[in-house]
């Protein structure tokens, strides 16, 4: 840490010094302290830059993680919200909210991504005109034309890609996988109802109990979507954080629920880290039963893939378009894995859904492999912060 902050900090910021300062002014977030194996540096924005400063008392914001944590910061395995589910990074001093607020910062001046700013992002079709961002696709369409609509708006729903028999075989699959699922199983996330009930809401290893959604991942129906974008994007999982071996989680969204996590807030899908390696992944839902305001549909913040938003809520001055997609049982949404998205809870009937994805194949040979059973244990903690 020593090294990072007296070496390549300072060499970092002289090109990205004036980018990082202007996000932290907009973002508010006061000096960040981290302590690291008894060494500790404060991140302090001034006019222009983003000092850091060795052994600096006082700071509002603190916090305590090891070196290897650290180094996955500041080398985007893990943001500050990944390193907290995971138990790797503790609070000592201020507000949770300002810690994730820093990750928009420090990719700002690691990666020179600006900060978002109302009216950077415009929603046009490749002529010129706005989207029409309430426009719905047929399976048969051209995938320019689908790619054309994705890149810009970060998000497409295409109808009747499955058929009602098929959902119905996989609805069937996902009772199965439910009442098999135990609370300690370590592979579902539970939640209580108003009725007292206790139930899985989601089973995170849905793939290996399915049969039926085994076949559709292989037909090319599926296959088709990941070749949207047109760079190689290979079967993987619904984060697009992993190649060994594809994953998709099934999801029932009960009404009523009172403790436990059934629906997600506003996020992004690397939220957890990871963006400068794996985005833009494709996150497929694939609508088991039909969705819609009453049963908690999926709704997306239009064009916020394009941009270094906080990857958890949602500003009051972020005006990028808020877009509710109601879905038919068979159709499928897609979203790239860092688009801002959310699912309102269900109102009056519950829904399910699969959700899987298509990531990146790997750019460099002698990149490390993704250590699968921490991204499945990190799952599981989300799970149990409800």
């Amino acid at each position: 840490m020593d090294e990072f902050c007296r070496v390549e900090w300072p060499e970092r910021l002289r090109e990205t010094g004036s980018i990082a300062a202007k996000g932290a002014l907009r973002m508010g977030v006061p000096p960040l302290t981290l302590a690291v194996d008894g060494t500790s540096w404060t991140f302090v924005p001034e006019a222009g830059t983003i000092r850091a400063i060795r052994d600096q008392p006082g700071a509002d914001l603190s916090a305590r993680l090891d070196a290897a944590a650290f180094s996955e910061l500041i080398d985007d395995h893990r943001s500050t919200l990944g390193l907290s589910v995971a138990g790797r990074i503790e609070l000592t001093g201020g507000d949770g909210g300002d810690l994730i607020n820093w990750d928009v910062v420090l990719r700002a001046a690691l990666d020179g991504q600006a900060v978002f700013e109302p009216g950077s992002i415009a929603l046009q079709s490749r002529e010129g005109a706005l989207l029409d961002l309430t426009r719905r696709f047929q399976r048969d369409t051209d995938p320019s034309e689908l790619r054309a609509f994705l890149q810009p708006a970060g998000f497409l729903c295409i109808e009747s890609v499955f058929t009602g028999d098929e959902m119905q075989r996989v609805s069937d699959d996902l009772d199965s996988a439910a009442h098999a699922a135990t609370p300690d199983d370590g592979t579902s996330w539970w939640v209580r109802t108003k009725a007292g009930t206790r139930r899985p809401s989601r089973i995170l290893n849905f793939l290996r109990q399915s049969t039926h959604l085994q076949a559709l991942v292989k037909d090319g129906r599926f296959l088709g979507l990941g070749a949207i974008p047109g760079h190689g994007h290979v079967h993987s999982d619904s984060f697009g954080e992993h190649f060994a071996e594809p994953s998709a989680e099934g999801l029932v969204k009960p009404v009523g629920v009172t403790e436990g996590i059934s629906d997600l807030g506003w996020h992004k899908d690397c939220a957890r880290g990871g963006h400068s390696r794996f985005c833009c992944g494709l996150t497929i839902g694939i609508a088991v039963t039909d969705a819609d305001e009453d049963s908690g549909e999926l709704r997306v913040v239009a064009g916020s893939h394009r941009t270094n938003l906080p990857a958890a809520g949602l500003a009051e001055d972020v005006d990028l378009p808020v877009v509710a997609i109601p879905t038919r049982a068979g159709d499928v949404t897609i979203h790239c894995s860092c688009t801002l998205h959310e699912a309102r809870p269900p109102r009056t009937k519950e829904r399910k859904v699969v959700y899987t994805g298509f990531g990146l194949p790997p750019k460099f040979e002698d990149d490390e492999p993704t250590d699968i059973g921490a991204l499945a244990r990190d799952r599981a903690n989300i799970g149990k912060m409800g």
